[in-house]
């Protein structure tokens, strides 16, 4: 018998095929919250705030059965009794369950009215891109494919997040309006989706800079391979002239043509940025942003040794053209010297004779004239070997100095050229989140303007020291020098300019953005508060009043004024579609806000009146329970005294009606200041009147059963004592006659005492 066939004997209340008795109460469980799903996922919703607090309650449940799963599958998955297909079925149902669980919720989201139904349908379709796997290894694939495949989600993801600040803040709207809480949505729904909203924006801001550092990367990959592949292509042993020559044609295409150095040297400050955007995140996977960090410190200083290493073989490959060139040039001297050689050795002695006289009788007479030839040019040679060693010196000294002045200039031209390029992006009319971005971008950026300041400052001392050092040989033509310098300097002062006055404006926009965000946060909060005490109920009205008290007591005029403030010096630097969006902010808060302190106090006196009238109606009561028992008391014939001393410890010596007086008039106090402050709502006003016209019925009710139960206890007691007076006149008379009649019957007196007795009975 297997041990699940055992534990199936001795357990035969657990589900079939239970391993142990926790995995029986999972299967019955699962069993039983798939059968309620199945039900509610498809039914239609008849009250969606109901369904939802369900769904909380189900929710909740859910969430502890996975911690225990998760304990159960840790502690399962070491038994060698456990089977391992067991395991995977309870992780298939639990997946299971998940996946319809959001099914309910999408259910209820999609169901909510209006802009919030519509809110939570993007809010359902940004987590599932945001959940969605990239779908392909981009380690495996080539930077062509992943070049296309990063641009397709960087496209998807823009079109679905590109509206979320928009989102938020219509969300943000709906959040504070009263008619929507409780009526169109429970607050627990509007809370979970709150939450889910703060998710979103941190996750979408983390996965967008991740698309576009990784769309960037492989675009610098892809020149990279390139570069890789044509240097080891260069490293390789060289051939013949013509071969040697298709390489450096190739060379010069790939680097002064296509020129892919300077491709990925321009693509580095963006891509350097990009990864510090994702590294400077909150919430982000630190693993990537030292993934980042580390690829672009490799590019550029592998980038760096390709320079040097193309420099070195662009050298290589010219002197080995050029020693090509002279072994040909060399070879075909050779070559036609021989075959000339072989032409005079098959002529006949006769014409090598002839030849010989000629040749003896010019010479003779142009000896003289290249003697004198020959004297000017030892002369010139001479003067020109003297001056010679000097002029080279010269001109390899000026040659460094015009190889460092080159250095440095390519990149900063390519810096300004990003520069320039940079701020033809920047703009003051846009969101601020843009503005933060374009910040941040702008400070990463101008990070390295010291570097470029002092490679200008070093080029300017360089043409110095080259004019110097000229000083004592033939004038060189330092224009062109000078000219390309002026240009460099002026350059820099323009983006140094343009940099310090993008630099102001930015932090200006972007601190008067924080401050009017900051300023509205804390307004919200305080009309939040507000609303709440306003609206709070709560059995106990003299905490009610002391809460009012303390929040309203010193109320900070400066939380309304400093957010006005702050909102009119960003409307005259914002465009007129945000300025209308500014306004009608500030409009909405700067009403509700004066609501709040017009109703504050009428909402003080209607406590202090409602907490005076319970305690009047509370006191009343009880004086008339007590009067109640008082008379039933009475009824029964009690001692009278006991109850008249009872009666007045509670209706005189405890200052009853001072009190209640006091009570009476405050009210009337309290509903008189309502009505004079409160003039809209006449109603509330009229049934406060009710309520104390009513009071005052029940207190002059209860002073007359007052005086008639007193008069009551007053006047029995006189006549107990009435009626015991004669009472005991009659019991003395009956006594007496009971005597007498005693005396009648005595035989053994004497006749005359006989008849006196008979008299007396008689009188």
């Amino acid at each position: 018998m297997t041990y699940v066939a055992q534990f199936s004997r001795r357990f035969p209340d657990l589900p079939f095929g239970s391993v142990n008795k926790e995995h029986g109460e999972f299967l019955r469980w699962i069993a039983d919250i798939r059968q309620r799903l199945a039900i509610v996922v498809d039914a239609p919703i008849q009250d969606i705030i109901a369904e939802y607090k369900e769904y909380v309650k189900l929710l909740k449940q859910f969430i502890e059965k996975q911690k225990h799963w998760k304990v159960f599958e840790r502690k399962e998955s070491k038994s060698p009794h456990f089977p391992g297909e067991k395991l995977k079925e309870l992780r298939d149902a639990f997946d299971d369950i998940t996946i319809r669980m959001n099914r309910w919720r999408c259910k209820l989201d999609s169901s909510l009215p209006g802009k919030l139904g519509q809110i939570a349908d993007w809010i359902n379709t940004a987590e599932q891109i945001l959940a969605r796997p990239l779908g392909f290894d981009r380690l495996k694939s080539s930077p062509e494919e992943n070049i296309q495949r990063f641009n397709q989600l960087n496209q998807e993801h823009v079109a679905i997040f590109n509206d979320k600040e928009s989102i938020l803040r219509s969300f943000q709207s709906l959040k504070r309006d009263a008619s929507v809480i409780n009526k169109q949505i429970s607050l627990e729904h509007l809370t979970n989706l709150n939450e889910r909203l703060d998710i979103i924006m941190n996750a979408s801001e983390e996965r967008g800079r991740f698309l576009d550092f990784e769309e960037l990367h492989w675009k610098v990959q892809k020149f990279f391979e390139q570069l890789e592949y044509f240097i080891m292509e260069l490293n390789k042993k060289q051939g013949d002239i013509h071969h040697t020559e298709r390489l450096y044609d190739e060379f010069k295409r790939k680097i002064y043509e296509e020129k892919l150095p300077n491709c990925i040297e321009s693509l580095l400050p963006e891509l350097t940025r990009r990864s510090q955007s994702y590294t400077q995140l909150g919430k982000k996977d630190d693993q990537v942003a030292r993934e980042f960090h580390i690829y672009g410190e490799n590019i550029r200083k592998t980038l760096k040794s390709f320079n040097v290493d193309l420099k070195a073989k662009e050298h290589m490959l010219q002197e080995t053209i050029s020693g090509w060139k002279v072994y040909h040039n060399l070879y075909d001297s050779l070559e036609n010297w021989l075959n000339e050689g072989e032409h005079v050795l098959r002529r006949s002695s006769e014409e090598k004779l002839v030849s010989v006289n000629t040749r003896e009788s010019g010479e003779a007479n142009a000896t003289a004239e290249m003697n004198s030839l020959l004297q000017i040019c030892f002369d010139k040679l001479q003067h020109v070997q003297e001056y010679l060693p000097l002029t080279l010196k010269r001109n390899k000294i000026m040659l460094g100095h015009l190889q460092k002045f080159d250095d440095g200039i390519q990149k900063c031209q390519q810096w300004f050229n990003e520069a320039k390029q940079l701020f033809s992006r920047y703009s003051i009319q846009v969101p601020v989140k843009h503005i933060e971005d374009f910040l941040e971008q702008h400070r990463n950026f101008f990070a390295d303007m010291g570097y470029y300041q002092s490679l200008i400052e070093n080029k300017s001392k360089l043409v110095g020291t080259m004019k110097k050092s000229n000083e004592n040989f033939i004038p060189l033509n330092f224009l062109p020098v000078d000219e390309q310098y002026k240009q460099l300097a002026d350059t820099f002062e323009q983006i140094c300019h343009q940099t310090s006055y993008w630099e102001k404006e930015f932090t200006l926009h972007s601190q008067l953005w924080k401050g009017f965000h900051q300023r509205l946060k804390y307004l919200e909060e305080w009309i939040d508060q507000a609303q709440e005490i306003v609206k709070e109920k709560h059995e106990d009205s003299a905490y009610l009043i002391q809460k009012h008290k303390n929040f309203f007591q010193m109320v900070d005029d400066e939380i309304l004024h400093g957010f006005i403030k702050s909102g009119r010096e960003l409307l005259h630097i914002r465009d007129q579609t945000e300025q209308k969006e500014i306004q009608l902010l500030m409009d909405t808060l700067e009403s509700k806000w004066n609501t709040i302190i017009c109703f504050a106090p009428i909402r003080l006196l209607r406590l202090q009146y409602e907490r005076v009238e319970c305690i009047v109606v509370k006191e009343l009561k009880q004086a008339e329970d007590e009067l109640n028992d008082e008379l039933r008391l009475l009824e029964r014939q009690l001692d009278t005294v006991d109850i008249l001393r009872r009666h007045n410890e509670h209706f005189q010596l405890n200052n009853f009606h001072p009190t209640i007086e006091t009570h009476l008039r405050n009210l009337h106090s309290y509903a008189n200041d309502i009505r004079s402050k409160d003039k809209d709502t006449t109603h509330e006003n009229e049934q406060i009147d009710q309520r104390t016209t009513k009071l005052n019925d029940y207190w002059a009710r209860m002073q007359a059963k007052i005086d008639n139960v007193r008069r009551k206890l007053q006047t029995i007691p006189k006549k107990w004592q009435e009626f015991e007076e004669k009472f005991h006149l009659v019991e003395t008379w009956m006594t007496t006659m009971e005597r007498s009649m005693s005396d009648t019957m005595n035989t053994e007196v004497s006749f005359d005492q006989y008849k006196l007795t008979v008299n007396k009975f008689k009188v």
